[in-house]
């Protein structure tokens, strides 16, 4: 997998990733099944430290943060595709 992404002197991620389109999605569907075969290990009730939640937290509560994270990705995706092509959904 790719590794951490640099970033510009102001803190912001670099945008000059020279990765294809082809390859970004390779590393997403690695990632994907990389976390796919950790859950199968694992019961929804197993708990690890979290820097993100500021400490503890199961299973369940990861699987429902990514399903949040992701909702807002796909939602900033559709706000883009509007901006161009105008088209807006219900």
């Amino acid at each position: 997998m790719g590794g951490r992404r640099e970033t510009t002197a102001d803190g912001q991620l670099d945008d000059n990733d020279p990765t294809p389109l082809a390859g970004v999605v390779e590393n997403f569907g690695a990632a994907c099944e990389e976390s796919r075969q950790i859950l199968a290990a694992h019961s929804l009730e197993h708990v690890v430290d979290s820097a993100v939640a500021g400490g503890p937290v199961n299973a369940r509560w990861i699987g429902w943060h990514m399903v949040q994270e992701y909702a807002r990705h796909n939602g900033h995706a559709d706000l883009l595709r509007e901006s161009i092509d105008g088209a807006v959904g219900e």
